[in-house]
C-alpha cells in the first residue's frame, strides 16, 4: 500500500470517528463489511506506529499544581493592568499581538468588567495596587455616563 493511500486511510478513519455518518437504514452485510474496513485501518494505524515509533499513549504528560495557577493568575494580572490606557483610565477591547498593539477605542463595558476582575483579584491577593487604581478607573466609568439632562439616554452609558 502507498504511503499516499495510507493518509488518505487515516484522514477518512479520523473524519468518520469525529463526524458520524447519519444512516437510516443499512443491511446488516454492508455493516459487516464496514466493519471490516474499520478493523484493517486500525491495524495500518498501529503498524505504522511502530514503525515510526509513536507511542500510542503520550510520555510526556502536563501536571496542574498550585504554584503553575497562581503564576497564571499574576500572568493575567498583568496583562489587564497592560490593557489600561494610561490617562483615561479606561481598558481597550482589542490587543493585535502581531505588532504588539492596541486599538484606539476605549469601552466601557469591557472596562467594567475587568473592572469587577480585578476586585476578584484584590479579594484572593490583597494586591494594593488595585485599591490605588479604583479611583480612576471609577472616574473614567461616570466619564463615559451620558449627562445630558432631558435627554432620552440621560444616566446611561456611551459604549466607548
Amino acid at each position: 500500500m502507498r504511503f499516499s493511500s495510507i493518509i488518505f486511510l487515516l484522514i477518512v478513519s479520523f473524519s468518520l470517528a469525529a463526524y458520524p455518518l447519519k444512516i437510516s437504514a443499512i443491511s446488516l452485510p454492508e455493516l459487516d463489511r464496514i466493519n471490516n474496513e474499520l478493523s484493517k485501518i486500525s491495524v495500518i494505524i498501529v503498524s505504522l506506529q511502530e514503525q515510526i515509533n509513536v507511542p500510542s499513549t503520550p510520555s510526556h504528560s502536563k501536571t496542574l499544581d498550585k504554584n503553575l495557577i497562581l503564576k497564571k493568575i499574576e500572568q493575567g494580572k498583568d496583562f489587564l493592568f497592560r490593557m489600561e490606557h494610561k490617562t483615561e483610565h479606561g481598558f481597550y477591547k482589542k490587543y493585535y499581538a502581531l505588532n504588539d498593539s492596541l486599538e484606539n477605542r476605549l469601552h466601557t463595558v469591557y472596562s467594567a468588567s475587568i473592572i469587577y476582575t480585578f476586585l476578584y483579584l484584590y479579594d484572593f491577593n490583597h494586591d494594593e495596587k488595585i485599591l490605588d487604581n479604583i479611583p480612576n478607573w471609577a472616574n473614567f466609568l461616570l466619564s463615559m455616563q451620558n449627562k445630558e439632562e432631558g435627554s432620552k439616554a440621560y444616566g446611561a452609558f456611551h459604549y466607548s
